[in-house]
């Protein structure tokens, strides 16, 4: 087994790097306003305002991207699937919040 040198890493690899710590990043920025809103809130209206700030985010990109109706799905059963499962994992996140 050879270890490739630094320069002969490959772009994708770098991107993929730089996407795992961008994730990273976000995820813990979520958690850490999770928590300061947590102490102000309570976990129905947490739910609301996350709520309505995805929608309003779908709604403003929907309406600024150059093809419109890419809201639509060409999958409906397994966007029905994830709304479920959405559902699902809201009510249990609630539960443990």
């Amino acid at each position: 087994m050879t270890i490739r040198p630094l320069k002969n890493i490959g772009s994708g690899t770098l991107g993929g790097l730089f996407l795992i710590l961008l994730y990273c990043c976000f995820a813990t920025s979520a958690d850490a306003i999770t928590r300061t809103f947590s102490q102000k809130f309570e976990a129905p209206q947490l739910f609301f305002f996350s709520g309505a700030i995805v929608a309003f985010l779908s709604v403003a990109f929907n309406r600024t991207s150059v093809a419109k109706g890419n809201l639509i799905s060409k999958r409906p059963r397994s966007l029905a699937l994830r709304a479920v499962l959405s559902i699902f994992a809201s009510v249990f996140y609630f539960l443990a919040f």
